[in-house]
This record gives C-alpha cells, structure tokens and sequence, in this order.
C-alpha cells in the first residue's frame, strides 16, 4: 500500500503502535550521496529507507544483511546497501565488499550488503524518484531521536509503503487506518476534522494512470501477431499444396512417411531459426523506438526490454508447432510407412 500524500515521522510511528493492519510498513525518501572513492567522483541515486523498506517488498540482499531497526539512529546509520549494478561497475563485483567501508560526500559508510539484480524504485509522489527508476544504494534514514521543534508530527516530507496482513482487508485497513488518523489530529493538532488516509494498491498506484493506455497497446500487439500468424498458416498451406507432387515423386521412389515428416520438419525449424535470427535485431530496434516514442504516463519504461525468458518459450513452442504441422501433413496414398 502507498499513500498520496507525504507521512509525518511521527504520525508513521503512531500508525503503527494504533492499528494491526500491516505486517510490515517502511518510509522512505531521496537522499542522494556522491561516491568519492577512487580518482573518479560519481553522483549516485541513493534512497533513505527504514529498516522494513525490503522486507515489504519481499526483496532480500544478495550478499550480506539487511537494515536494523537501531540504525535508524542519528549517530548508527553510516551503513550502505549497494545495487548490484554499481557493485559491479564501480567495486569489481568483489564477494568481499561487505564490511568494507567506502566513502560517500566525504564520509566513511559501511557496506553491509549488496542486492540481486532487478530491485527497482517503487516510486512516489514526493522526494522520490520515478517507478522502476534506478537506485544505485540505499542507507538508513537517521529518524531517532525525534527533534524538539515538533517537524516531527507537521513536517510531511516522507513516502509510506506497506505490506497488508493476509487476512486483513483493503477495507478494514482504510477503516482503521482513518480511526488512528483521527484521534492523532484530535490528540496532536487539537481540531476536529475527519482525517481520510487514501490507502493504494501499489500494482494501481503504478499503471492505474496508464491502464487504458496498456490495454490498448496490448490489444494492438495482439491483432497484429493473429494477422502475421494468419499470414504464414495461409503461405504454409500454399506451400504444402504446391508441393504435392514432388511428394508424390519421392514416396514413388521409396520415400517413408517417417522421412518425409523428418525433411518437413527440419524445413520448418531452418524457417523459424532464419526467422528468429531477422527477428530479433528488429525486435530489439522496436523495443528501443518504443521507449523513445512512448509518453511519460507509461510506467516503468526504463525497465522494458528483450525477455529471453519468453525467447525460450517461444522456441518451444516453435519446435511444438512444427513436430504437430509435420505429423499432420497428409501424404499421397502411395506413401510407404
């Protein structure tokens, strides 16, 4: 869950001490850091987390650990997480960087794990950067002990994610989540006003905008693979027609089903694999032309790319479509089996 509108520290605090709705719930917020080791400076992305921040996402580090609560601390939160992009480009992918200290704006930080590829930033509505834009590390944010001045309860500057209980509805946690809000403004601000906490699927926070826009896109990538798989079942009849009578010649001369369903076969797979080997560079060409040309409401645009797990499954089914294709060619009665 994620709200619209910034989380107070301490609002976040009371909201977890007054309702059981979430199993675990994390703020977080941009705090870029400039990597100053070595003889090249690098600005880089870095995010300010509490230490529930991975654990609601259901990411775990690669190498090491993950934040602790007392790192939230002022004085105990100079530790790092790194990505795994900038764990290896800038540190050699060395299985021995954590524990090590680096120096981030000048100061000495300790890295205390590196993460898997693939964790990108969730996105936010304040201080944060784009969803699926990428985030090089990730320190603790320094929120104890609490300040004097009250910023505390009325400086809203932090975004909110959570991660429900299971058996706790979207529903039931809006009701609670605005009964706590509530007695806090009553409590802390001393008005009366019904407080409403606007709680979002994360799923929807992110293509809700561009849900019509996806679908449209989908539908029109749909229509054109059933008008080129139309195409080559209409060129493969045609093939297959013209081709009768030298059929007919080969099973004349002794020719066996098995041998004639083999030849067709390794026909079809030579296609498909000419056919992939054009493919693919287009593929990639039209990926790239996409991202450039599409609109900004498209979540996550950066992350779009080439999957060769649906390559793979591609293959399959390929290879699948050509043994059926093959063993349902009808062939000249003559044929010896």
């Amino acid at each position: 869950m994620q709200p619209h509108f910034p989380t107070a520290i301490a609002d976040f605090y009371d909201f977890r001490r007054r309702t059981k709705v979430f199993s675990s719930s994390a703020l977080y917020a941009q705090r870029d850091l400039d990597l100053t080791t070595g003889d090249r400076p690098e600005h880089l992305s870095a995010m300010g987390v509490t230490h529930e921040y991975f654990s609601v996402l259901g990411y775990h580090p690669a190498l090491g650990r993950d934040f602790e609560e007392k790192e939230e601390y002022k004085d105990n939160n100079r530790v790092v997480i790194l990505s795994d992009r900038l764990w290896r480009t800038r540190f050699d992918s060395d299985p021995a960087i954590v524990g090590k200290s680096i120096l981030l704006s000048s100061q000495p930080y300790t890295v205390i794990g590196v993460m898997p590829p693939g964790v990108h930033h969730v996105g936010g509505d304040f201080h944060s950067t784009g969803h699926g834009d990428t985030v090089d590390l990730w320190w603790p944010l320094p929120l104890q002990p609490h300040s004097d001045n009250n910023c505390d309860r009325n400086c809203h500057y932090l975004n909110m994610v959570a991660r429900l209980n299971p058996q706790v509805t979207l529903e039931q946690a809006s009701a609670q989540m605005n009964a706590a809000a509530d007695q806090i403004s009553r409590e802390f601000r001393g008005n009366d006003l019904t407080t409403h906490e606007l709680l979002v699927p994360l799923k929807e926070q992110v293509v809700g905008r561009a849900r019509l826009m996806l679908t449209v896109l989908m539908a029109a990538v749909a229509f054109l693979l059933l008008i080129a798989c139309v195409n080559v079942a209409n060129l493969s009849l045609a093939r297959a027609t013209s081709r009768q009578r030298e059929i007919g010649v080969r099973a004349a001369l002794g020719a066996g089903r098995g041998r004639i369903v083999r030849q067709m076969f390794t026909e079809s797979l030579l296609l498909a694999a000419v056919g992939t080997a054009l493919g693919l560079p287009i593929a990639k060409a039209g990926v790239a032309a996409l991202v450039a040309l599409s609109p900004d409401q498209l979540p996550r645009l950066q992350t779009v790319h080439l999957d060769f797990g649906v390559l793979a499954f591609t293959t399959c089914v390929t290879v699948f479509t050509a043994l059926y294709s093959a063993s349902r060619l009808r062939l000249p009665p003559c044929v010896r089996m």
